[in-house]
């Protein structure tokens, strides 16, 4: 068996191989990384560091708390986690330099605070402003159609115009966190249907993708499975994942490899103890779609290759 990695050295090479150059400029990866549960907490800690020195968005999902057989759970983990008011702040910021009228204090975005820093007509200054994000956020055919309002109405919300109300966009912040929303305000922005495992995934890859929207030159997430190998004598512990359960597991990872091309500004590790790696029932080679995506073909039987999609640490 190849060597493993050391935590340190392997997290010393994402960080200088992916996240410095091709994650930032727009790039996407997935990778897995098995271990001892102990070298896995200590990579994960590891990772949240990088992401910090980093500036990267960081958001770590635990198998034992989340479903992770369920794609709209998995979705609003990260989206409780991230702070979805902040993509609204970071996109009318955006739109303000689009329109060449900076803000004097990002924390306030209020057309009359710009207008009168910039000695500009309000009216005038928020017509540029609404054209930019139509311009580049309901334009863009990438995002899911109701995403894409979400996020319009977050942004003009914050140019305190009145156009968009409080309870209008807590609304469509429950709603992309998997809260009870209310169905009145979600018709107001034009939202048609509630967030559910059939037709999460494209919203998913958005929110993956969505790290400088933030305001980060990225997201890091970091999927923990050792929940996967536990006995259901632990289920009162945490979730507890059934044969079907687990398949539905991979099913959802072979997704999110299939969609790695979709993916920008993005690190995907899923970590995995390798005593259920390695398990041909439990593990991911239980399932074929997954293993024959991230099986090496070609393996030296002594260099580890950390560019490898299953990396071993230790």
């Amino acid at each position: 068996m190849t060597d493993p990695l050391g935590s340190n050295e392997y997290s010393e090479f994402l960080a200088k191989e992916y996240l410095l150059d091709y994650v930032s400029a727009g790039g996407a990866a997935i990778k897995f990384c098995v271990g001892a549960p102990g070298a896995l907490t200590e990579f994960r800690a590891r990772l949240q560091s990088v992401a910090d020195d980093n500036n990267y968005a960081f958001a770590a999902v635990d198998a034992a708390d989340t479903r992770v057989s369920m794609t709209d759970q998995l979705l609003f983990t990260l989206t409780r986690t991230l702070d979805v008011q902040s993509y609204g702040r970071a996109l009318a910021g955006a739109a303000y330099h689009g329109a060449g009228f900076s803000p004097d204090d990002p924390a306030d975005l209020h057309v009359s605070t710009i207008a009168a820093h910039h000695q500009v007509d309000t009216a005038e200054l928020y017509r540029s402003v609404r054209r930019r994000l139509e311009q580049t956020v309901l334009a863009d055919r990438s995002l899911p159609r109701d995403l894409r309002l979400a996020l319009f109405r977050l942004a003009q919300h914050e140019l305190g115009t009145g156009d968009v109300s409080d309870a209008e966009a807590d609304a469509i912040a429950n709603w992309l966190t998997g809260r009870p929303a209310r169905a009145a305000a979600l018709r107001t922005s034009g939202i048609r249907y509630r967030v559910t495992r059939a037709n999460s995934h494209p919203i998913l890859t958005a929110v993956l993708s969505s790290g400088p929207t933030g305001g980060r030159r990225g997201l890091i997430v970091t999927l923990d499975l050792e929940r996967l190998g536990a006995d259901r004598s632990s289920a009162n512990e945490g979730n507890y994942y059934t044969k079907s359960a687990r398949l539905d597991v991979y099913e959802v990872l072979r997704e999110l490899v299939d969609a790695t091309d979709l993916l920008r500004h993005c690190l995907v590790v899923i970590t995995m103890p390798d005593r259920l790696f390695d398990d041909p029932d439990c593990g991911p080679f239980a399932y074929p779609a997954l293993a024959m995506r991230i099986f090496d073909d070609v393996v030296d039987r002594r260099l580890a290759n950390p560019f490898s999609p299953v990396v071993r640490v230790a």
